[in-house]
C-alpha cells in the first residue's frame, strides 16, 4: 500500500467515526459523495500534505457531510410530520392538554416516539406509523376538549382566573384540590361518561374560586400587612397616627373590596399599595419624631432638609425657589415649569413631524423640481392655516376644561372637563355650556370625520369598564348631532374601556386624566 493509500485509509476511517458520532442516519449516497472527495483529492494531492493535513481535510469534510445529512432531514420533516402537526396545533387551540388529559398524553408520547426514531434514522413505516397514531390521538383529544369545554365552562374560566392570579404560587393547596376535582371530571368526560362531572367540575370552581381569593390576597395584601406591623411595633399609634391610620382603613376598604368584586383586582391592589405607602410613611414620621424628641433632630433642620430635596428639582430647572411662607410658592414655580417643558416638547414633536413630511415630499419628488416646489408650497400653506385652526381652538377652552393635542395627522380635543357621575353615561346640564364651546371648535373642520372616544381609569371590571365607556361616548356623540349641524356620517363613537390610559392609574389624579372624553377630528384638508 502506498503512502498516499494509507493516507486515505486512515483519513476515510477518521470519517465514519465522525459520521457515526455526528450524523446518525446519514444517507449512503452522501457517505459515498464524501469518500469519493476524499479518494480523489488523496490521488491527485496526496503527497504535497502530511497526514495531519489529511486528518484535518477528513473531518472538515466529516462536518460538511453532518451538515447535509441535517438538511436532508430537516427536508424530510414536512412531509412525514405535517399532519400530524397539523392535528398537534387543533389540539393545542382547543386546550386538550387541560380539557383531556389523558387522550393527548398518549398521542403526544406517540409523537415524541416518532421523533426519537426520525433522529436516529429508523424505519420510515414505523414512523409513519407512530404518526399516524399520534394523528388520530389529537383528533380525539381536540374533540373531547370542545366536548368538555362546554360542559365544564365555569369551572374553566374560574380555573384560569385563579391560574392569572397566582394561585399554583400563593395557594397551593386549594389549587391542588381544584386540579384533582377537575382532573377527575374531564377524564370521566373522556371515557363518554357523565356520573360525577357536574359535582367534581362545582367542586372544582369552588376551589378555583377561592384559591384565587386567597392568593390574590397573598399576593397584594401580604406585604402591607407585613409593613403596617412593623410601623405599629415602632410606635406609629402614638408618633404617627394619621399616617398609620389612612394605611389600616385603606388596607381593610382593599380587603373588602376584593371580596366584593373578585373579578376587579385593579381598585383593590391600588388601595393596598396606598396603604403601603402610608404604613411606610407612618414608619418615617416615627422615625423623624423620635429623633426631634431625643434632640438628635430639630424641626428646622427637618424643614430644612425637605427644603433641599425640593432644591435639588429647582437647579435641574435653572430655577430659584424660596421658601417665605411655605413650599406652596416653590412647588407652584416648578409645576409652572414643567408645564411650559411639556408644552415646548408637545410643539416640538408637531415640528418635527411637519419637517419629516415635507422631507418625504422632496425626496419623492427628484425628478421635477418645480412641481416639487408648488406642491410643497401647498403643504407649507395647508399646515399654516391647520395650525391657525388649532390655535383657535386653543383659544376656546380654558386649561381646566379641554387640551388640545396634535397626534401624527389627527387633532385631539381631550374634555378634561367633562366628567360623569359614578357609573352613569348621562351628560350632566353643567356641562351644556362646555359642549357648546366643543361645537363651536368643532367648526374650525366642518367637514372633516370625528371619532368621540370614551376612556375610564383601571378600577371596575373589563366588561363593565368597555361597556360605560362606549355608552359615554355614544351619549356625547348623540349631544353633538342633536346641538349641530354636523353630519350624523361624519361623527362616530368607540369606547375603549380602561386600555388606552394616559396617566398613572396608580395615583388619584392619574385615574382621573383617564376618565375622559377624547374628541379625534381627523382633517380632511
Amino acid at each position: 500500500m502506498t503512502d498516499a493509500e494509507s493516507c486515505e485509509s486512515g483519513a476515510v476511517l477518521m470519517f465514519r467515526g465522525a459520521t457515526q458520532a455526528s450524523a446518525a442516519g446519514l444517507s449512503g449516497r452522501l457517505i459515498r459523495s464524501c469518500r469519493s472527495l476524499i479518494r480523489n483529492f488523496g490521488v491527485m494531492e496526496m503527497r504535497m500534505f502530511t497526514w495531519w493535513r489529511v486528518v484535518v481535510l477528513a473531518l472538515l469534510v466529516s462536518a460538511s457531510c453532518a451538515v447535509q445529512a441535517e438538511d436532508l432531514r430537516e427536508s424530510l420533516r414536512g412531509p412525514v410530520f405535517g399532519a400530524a402537526n397539523t392535528a398537534l396545533e387543533g389540539a393545542n387551540a382547543a386546550k386538550a392538554s387541560v380539557l383531556a388529559p389523558t387522550t393527548y398524553a398518549k398521542a403526544a408520547e406517540a409523537y415524541r416516539r416518532a421523533e426519537k426514531e426520525f433522529e436516529a434514522g429508523g424505519k420510515l413505516e414505523r414512523i409513519r406509523s407512530l404518526l399516524e397514531q399520534a394523528q388520530s390521538g389529537f383528533d380525539a383529544a381536540r374533540s373531547a376538549a370542545q366536548k368538555a369545554a362546554t360542559e365544564v365552562a365555569a369551572a374553566y374560566e374560574a380555573r384560569l382566573d385563579a391560574e392569572a392570579s397566582g394561585a399554583e404560587e400563593f395557594a397551593n393547596k386549594l389549587w391542588k384540590e381544584g386540579e384533582t376535582a377537575f382532573y377527575d371530571a374531564v377524564t370521566t368526560l373522556e371515557k363518554n361518561s357523565t356520573r360525577r362531572v357536574a359535582r367534581n367540575a362545582g367542586n372544582a370552581e369552588a376551589a378555583y374560586r377561592a384559591a384565587e381569593l386567597e392568593a390574590i390576597d397573598t399576593s397584594v395584601m401580604a406585604e402591607t400587612d407585613r409593613v403596617i406591623a412593623q410601623a405599629a411595633d415602632e410606635g406609629a399609634r402614638r408618633y404617627a397616627p394619621l399616617s398609620y391610620q389612612f394605611a389600616v382603613d385603606l388596607l381593610n376598604q382593599a380587603r373588602t373590596e376584593l371580596a366584593q368584586n373578585r373579578y376587579d383586582t385593579d381598585k383593590p391592589r391600588n388601595l393596598a399599595s396606598s396603604s403601603l405607602h402610608y404604613a411606610k410613611h407612618a414608619r418615617y414620621v416615627t422615625k423623624v419624631v423620635k429623633q426631634i424628641q431625643d434632640r438628635d433632630e430639630s424641626v428646622e433642620s427637618v424643614l430644612m432638609e425637605w427644603e433641599n430635596q425640593i432644591n435639588r428639582l429647582a437647579d435641574e430647572l435653572d430655577l430659584a425657589v424660596f421658601y417665605d411662607n411655605g413650599p406652596d410658592l416653590a412647588i407652584d414655580t416648578l409645576a409652572a415649569s414643567i408645564k411650559s417643558l411639556v408644552q415646548e416638547r408637545d410643539e416640538l414633536r408637531v415640528r418635527m413631524a411637519d419637517s419629516n413630511a415635507q422631507i418625504e415630499l422632496l425626496t419623492s419628488e427628484l425628478g421635477g423640481q418645480n412641481a416639487a416646489r408648488e406642491r410643497l408650497n401647498q403643504q407649507l400653506a395647508q399646515q399654516q392655516r391647520k395650525a391657525e385652526r388649532i390655535r383657535r381652538i386653543e383659544a376656546l377652552f380654558k386649561d381646566d376644561e379641554a387640551q388640545v393635542l396634535r397626534v401624527e395627522d389627527r387633532i385631539v380635543i381631550r374634555m378634561i372637563g367633562l366628567n360623569f357621575d359614578s357609573g352613569s353615561s348621562n351628560v350632566l346640564t353643567r356641562h351644556y355650556p362646555l359642549l357648546t364651546t366643543l361645537i363651536e371648535a368643532l367648526g374650525q373642520f366642518p367637514e372633516s370625520p370625528l371619532i368621540i372616544e370614551g376612556h375610564t381609569d383601571s378600577h371596575g371590571a373589563d366588561d363593565l369598564n368597555h361597556r360605560l365607556s362606549t355608552a359615554r361616548a355614544d351619549a356625547v356623540a348623540s349631544y353633538l348631532i342633536a346641538n349641530s349641524a354636523i353630519s350624523p356620517a361624519l361623527v362616530s363613537a368607540l369606547g375603549f374601556g380602561e386600555t388606552k390610559p394616559v396617566a398613572n392609574n396608580e395615583t388619584v389624579e392619574g385615574r382621573r386624566k383617564n376618565r375622559r372624553i377624547d374628541v379625534v377630528i381627523y382633517p380632511s384638508m
